[in-house]
């Protein structure tokens, strides 16, 4: 036993323990390896990062975006050119005839004598 005791203390703790230690010692070893990955693994993904993209990538967003902004101004002529509905060239409109209609009931209250109501 002082032969394994001049070796190292925690390798004669494990072959003192026998699995016990040596299952704590491979777990500690994993864990150690775990966090070596995981620490590589966001340098790299930091350098992927900070690749400029490629000329085709770039077309291709290029594309997309003109697709979109076309899209976008189709509607906004679509609502702007629009007939039917709760539209606001139609509400003027509205308000206009009742505007017309009430001067026409007035003016030919004011002519006949008659009540706006009973004409």
């Amino acid at each position: 036993m002082e032969n394994v005791r001049v070796m190292n203390a925690s390798t004669s703790y494990r072959l003192a323990l026998g699995g016990q230690a040596s299952a704590r010692h491979a777990v500690r070893k994993t864990r150690a390896k775990m966090r070596a990955l995981s620490a590589k693994t966001t340098s790299e993904s930091v350098s992927a990062s900070k690749q400029l993209p490629t000329v085709q990538e770039q077309r291709a967003a290029a594309r997309d975006m003109v697709a979109y902004f076309k899209q976008k101004k189709y509607e906004e002529e679509l609502l702007k050119n629009q007939k039917l509905g709760w539209v606001p060239k139609a509400e003027i409109s509205n308000g206009r005839w009742v505007m017309f209609g009430l001067l026409v009931g007035m003016l030919t209250e004011y002519s006949t004598g008659v009540n706006f109501i009973d004409q």
